[in-house]
């Protein structure tokens, strides 16, 4: 091997090769492909010299990539490949679309028609409406009873069409004969007519002046308990 270009204090000499740096040869450590791993021993001597039985021991042993994004992760003893864990599992998050994100499971148990209640306490559960039933368009539907009312009945004089049909009696002197005497048993008293009748029997108002009154209503209750799942805010730290 030529000697190095660069002459600087640094610079890689032939006489460094197999001593001060590693050089290769058919004994030299070197990876496999096939069994992903290191076989030989790397030249040199002494307690820093890496021989294969510390390959996956003291000295990591390589580790396949596996799935692209993957990352590095340690259980306290070994290093392994896996996908980067962004939530733990069980995990639950609510997500605005029909289909689950890749990775997630959608729940088409629990919860169907629910609204949802923040809360500052305990989350739990309540309500017995469906959601959609609770919040539809209604009409109350029932009945109003008048128990009191309070006011004033203006007075009203009536006019003569407006009077029941009626008559009135009066008494009429009965005529003598215009000559002769008549006895004194065939002399009659005065007599009772009645005149025409008058009145129309028409209807008429009374004006009303209300003060107060109070009434029942009786009708339909809407249930509004609505069903809801208690949910609450967090900021992850």
């Amino acid at each position: 091997m030529t000697r190095a270009r660069d002459i600087a204090s640094t610079a890689v000499l032939d006489a460094d090769l197999g001593s001060t740096v590693q050089a290769y040869d058919a004994d030299t450590a070197k990876y496999d492909d096939a069994t992903a791993n290191f076989t030989g021993t790397l030249q040199g001597s002494g307690s820093n010299v890496v021989v294969a039985s510390d390959i996956g021991s003291t000295v990591q042993a390589y580790i396949t990539p596996g799935t692209s994004g993957n990352v590095l992760t340690s259980n306290g003893s070994a290093w392994t490949s896996a996908a980067a864990a962004a939530f733990d599992a069980g995990t639950r998050l609510m997500f605005a679309q029909t289909a689950a994100p890749t990775g997630w499971t959608k729940d088409t148990v629990n919860y169907n028609e629910h609204s949802l209640r923040v809360t500052t306490g305990a989350a739990s559960t309540g309500g017995t409406v469906d959601f959609t039933t609770a919040f539809a368009s209604k009409t109350p539907t029932g009945s109003v009873t008048i128990t009191s009312v309070t006011g004033t009945a203006g007075a009203t004089t009536l006019s003569t069409p407006q009077i029941p049909s009626h008559t009135h009696n009066y008494d009429k002197a009965n005529s003598q004969p215009a000559a002769g005497f008549l006895a004194a048993s065939s002399v009659r008293a005065n007599i009772t007519v009645a005149t025409s009748a008058t009145g129309g029997g028409g209807s008429h108002d009374h004006p009303f002046s209300f003060t107060a009154g109070s009434g029942t209503f009786s009708g339909s209750a809407i249930d509004l308990a609505v069903k809801y799942l208690d949910v609450i805010t967090a900021t992850k730290d």
